[in-house]
This record gives structure tokens, sequence and C-alpha cells, in this order.
């Protein structure tokens, strides 16, 4: 059984999965704990694991949120209670600064224009664009996601909001130390929520999915 450290997490995530994945049952040591992490094949009507785009591309969204399932997952089995997901994270955009409220203008109902959506697909500039809004980049070797300062800075600020809130993980991920690959992984599972949720609103034809939006 092949053994990683905790580290590792960060710099070799994906090597760690596909050994898993094709070795068999791995050990992830940190200090005195070990961690026993498995593969499981996915149940019928899982969405198939695409291989990652070589550039920011439609199908870039799909791969990273399997990376984002696949953090979840290690943290769950290492860990056996609550972490982060898209449901324990806070609403869309509140860790964005607010903006100063606007007054309100008076118009007649009637003169109230119908506004129709149309559902569509995000551009490859709106993709990019949203992935430095949350300070997210693909790492140039692996094509995995990752944060740059800015995605650890918001992602920390998000981190404080729920710990204020009582979130039991996030009060335990906030006492591990900064350059902790744990903390990383939640750090990055926060960023991912928020794009994948921007993305989502984006898809509904929405034009304001996201500030700053690209026009």
């Amino acid at each position: 059984m092949k053994t990683f450290k905790t580290a590792d997490m960060q710099r070799q995530g994906k090597v760690i999965l596909d050994t898993a994945k094709t070795e068999g049952p791995i050990r992830i040591v940190r200090g005195k704990d070990i961690f026993v992490l498995t593969y499981e094949p996915q149940e019928d009507g899982d969405q198939e694991v695409q291989q990652v785009s070589q550039s920011v591309s439609p199908g870039i969204l799909e791969e990273m949120l399997q990376v984002q399932k696949n953090i979840l997952e290690e943290l769950r089995r290492g860990q056996g209670h609550q972490v982060v997901t898209e449901d324990t994270c806070l609403p869309e955009d509140e860790d964005e600064p607010e903006e100063p409220e606007k007054p309100q203008r008076v118009v007649i109902p009637s003169q109230v224009p119908q506004q129709s959506l149309e559902p569509r697909e995000p551009t490859d500039a709106e993709m990019a664009y949203a992935m430095d809004y949350y300070g997210l980049r693909l790492d140039p070797s692996t094509r995995q996601p990752e944060l740059v300062q800015k995605g650890i800075e918001s992602a920390g600020g998000t981190l404080k909001k729920m710990m204020r809130q009582g979130h039991d993980e996030a009060l335990r991920v906030g006492q591990l130390p900064e350059d902790d690959a744990e903390r990383y992984l939640f750090l990055l599972a926060v960023q991912l929520d928020k794009y994948e949720k921007a993305l989502a609103k984006c898809r509904t034809g929405e034009p304001e999915w996201i500030p700053g939006a690209p026009r």
C-alpha cells in the first residue's frame, strides 16, 4: 500500500487520486495519524469524468467540479464528519464587498419592461474572467485548478464568516496552520463552489451573473 503525506495532497492531488483508482487503497500520513483513501466507482447516472481541457473552454467547468468533488471526498474519508459543500458554503457573493444602496426609482407598473432571459453557455472570455475574479488558475503542468493569492484571501474571508456562524468544519480548519494542505484544499473547495454558482447563474442568461461581467 503506497503512502503519501498530507503535504503531498496539494502538490500531487491528481497523482494521489489516480493511484487510489488504479492501484487500490493508499495511506495518507499526518503526524501520528494514518488515513486510508480508497476509490469507489461512480454509480450509474453519474456524469462521466472528462479529460482536462488544454485551455479555458466550456468543458473546464465540469472538470473543475469533479476536482471539487474529489477534494470533498478526500476530506470526508479523512475526517469522518461534516465538510464544506455547496450547501454549507455561504450564499453566493456574500463575502464580496456590498455596494452602496441606490435610491429606488418610482415607476408606473405598466412601464416596467418584461425581461426575458435566454439560457446560454458561458464564453471562454466569461469563464476566464470568473476564474480570475475568484482567484483561480490552471496549473501549467497538471492543468488542475489551484488558488492564487487573491483566491486564498477571498476564501479566507469566507472561512472567517463561517467560523463566526459556528460551522463545525470551518472551526476545525480555522485552527490549522496557514500552510497546511488540508486547509488549502478547504479554501480551494470554497472558491470552486463560488465559481460553479456564478457560471450556473450565467447559464440562465442573467446579465449581472458576476460583478463586472464581460459584455
